[in-house]
C-alpha cells in the first residue's frame, strides 16, 4: 500500500491507534477526518504528502511528521486540537488553511518551506510561539486571527516574519 484511500477511515469514532507501514507515501484526502478518538500518530519516513483534509476535525493532539514530508495539503489539520508542531526541514509546501482553526500554541517551520498558502494558520487563538527557520517571510494573511497581530502581543516570533496585509 502506497497511499491511504479517499476518506478511508473518515468518522470512525472508535479509531484510537494507527500504525502505518513504511511503504505508505501519501495520506489520502480525508483519510482520518473526524476520527475524534485518534489522539496521536507517528508518520513513517516514507510519507511525503498529506492530502486535503486528511486529519480535519480529528482528535489529534500529537503528531510526529515524516522526515521526508514535502507537502501538507489544504485543511489537512483544520479544526484539530494539535498544540504544537515542529515541521521537518523536508517540508516545502503548506497549503491554504492547513492548520486553520486549530488549537496550536507553538509552530516551528523547517528550513525549506517555499510556499505557505493563504490562511495556513488562520484563527489559532492560542498561538504564542512561531519560529520560522525558512528563508521565506510569513505574511499577515497566514496568521490572521492569531494573537501575533496585535502590537501588544507577547508572541515569540523568530525568523522571517513581516506583518503586512496581503490582499
Amino acid at each position: 500500500i502506497t497511499r491511504t484511500s479517499y476518506c478511508a477511515f473518515m468518522e470512525m469514532e472508535n479509531l484510537t491507534t494507527v500504525s502505518l507501514g513504511n511503504t505508505v507515501q501519501i495520506i489520502g484526502e480525508g483519510s482520518f477526518a473526524y476520527c475524534e478518538s485518534l489522539k496521536e500518530i507517528a508518520l513513517p519516513d516514507s510519507v511525503t504528502c498529506i492530502e486535503v483534509a486528511a486529519f480535519q476535525g480529528s482528535g489529534l493532539s500529537e503528531i510526529v511528521f515524516s522526515d521526508n514530508l514535502t507537502t501538507i495539503g489544504k485543511q489537512a489539520f483544520f479544526l484539530t486540537v494539535l498544540r504544537e508542531i515542529v515541521l521537518p526541514d523536508s517540508v516545502e509546501v503548506i497549503e491554504d488553511a492547513a492548520f486553520a482553526l486549530s488549537a496550536l500554541e507553538a509552530v516551528t517551520l523547517g528550513e525549506n518551506v517555499k510556499e505557505i498558502g493563504a490562511a495556513a494558520f488562520c484563527g489559532c487563538p492560542y498561538l504564542t510561539s512561531f519560529t520560522n527557520y525558512s528563508n521565506n517571510t510569513v505574511y499577515y494573511q497566514e496568521l490572521s486571527g492569531a494573537p501575533v497581530l496585535g502590537e501588544d502581543s507577547d508572541i515569540n516570533v523568530e525568523g522571517g516574519f513581516e506583518a503586512v496585509k496581503v490582499y
